[in-house]
């Protein structure tokens, strides 16, 4: 797990424990050039392999090959005192990788060669660009002046989204499966055909939506009210926002997803999918390996499937 902070103690981190202990990875960055507003990932295919990192900033992309180690810079101005605010790794669309970077005043910039080399990909035009999320090699960009632009080839052209989601700012951006989420100072949006078109799922207005993420089978959205000087934190399965369409597309393979909420008092959902026509059995049982419930014993179509379990049980069985 990688971390970088801003400010004058300004470093980036490293934890190996799931963030219960962090150590600092700054050896090569000047103290000066160490705010980080941005970073991306390469992870090795090998088990052995180094983790590739990329961190941007006013000072330009900071990359390291030895998983944050030791860091050099690979490219320093982008222009206008451009602050480097969002970094994206993606598929090339053979068997190489682009590194997108998006700036807050010189548009945005393509690297085809691990960030030796950069192209201006959109124009200063584009002056801010909040947020970047990738989509195989769909790459979708969040500008906080207003709208998301798209590429459908791994970073080298961009165009406008289509219609639907309001000339407002975009914080944030997430992906899931073919589901894309866009958290604006209009609320959520979301797009199932790569930002053809956009659906309202989460209100705007006080306060203002400022982070969206996925997590599994949950969206979650952050909201910050400016006034009072707080945030919230709000969770929501994914399968209660998204179209009844989507819900209808028949699955590639087999799942059993995890149950929400856990822990849960009294009642629990449990999501399921099944690419064909198949006898489903779907049991609970106890941590003696007891039959408790049978939620599901009939054939079902392919599709995606929710089962809603009431537990009738003592508390904490």
């Amino acid at each position: 797990l990688f971390a970088g902070n801003m400010g004058s103690n300004a470093a980036l981190f490293l934890s190996t424990d799931i963030g219960t202990t962090w150590t600092l990875i700054n050896s090569g960055m000047p103290q000066n050039q160490r705010n980080v507003d941005a970073l991306a990932v390469i992870c090795p295919s090998g088990i052995n392999g180094k983790v590739t990192l990329f961190a941007g900033n006013l000072s330009g992309v900071f990359r390291s090959t030895d998983g944050g180690a030791n860091w050099t810079t690979v490219k320093g101005d982008f222009g206008n005192h451009a602050v480097v605010q969002a970094l994206a790794v993606c598929a090339d669309g053979t068997s190489g990788t682009n590194i997108i970077a998006g700036t807050n005043w010189n548009g945005i910039w393509l690297s085809t060669d691990n960030g030796t080399s950069w192209i201006q990909a959109a124009p200063v035009t584009v002056i801010k660009v909040s947020c970047l999320a990738v989509m195989g090699t769909n790459v979708f960009a969040g500008i906080s002046n207003g709208g998301v632009l798209h590429s459908t080839n791994s970073g080298a052209t961009w165009q406008s989204t289509g219609p639907g989601i309001p000339d407002l700012g975009v914080s944030a951006l997430a992906v899931s499966d073919t589901m894309l989420f866009a958290a604006t100072s209009g609320g959520v949006f979301l797009s199932t055909n790569k930002g053809s078109t956009w659906t309202s799922i989460f209100p705007g207005g006080t306060p203002l939506t400022r982070f969206v993420a996925v997590e599994k089978t949950d969206l979650y959205v952050g909201t910050a009210d400016q006034i009072l000087g707080k945030g919230t934190l709000w969770r929501r399965p994914i399968s209660e926002v998204i179209p009844e369409v989507i819900r209808r597309k028949v699955p590639t393979d087999f799942l059993l997803l995890n149950n929400y909420p856990n822990p849960f008092n009294p009642g629990t959902t449990i999501e399921y999918r099944i690419p064909k026509l198949s006898q489903v059995s779907l049991k609970v049982f106890n941590s003696l390996g007891q039959e408790v419930a049978i939620l599901v014993n009939e054939e079902k179509d392919a599709g995606y499937y929710q089962v809603r379990w009431d537990a009738a049980l003592p508390s904490g069985v």
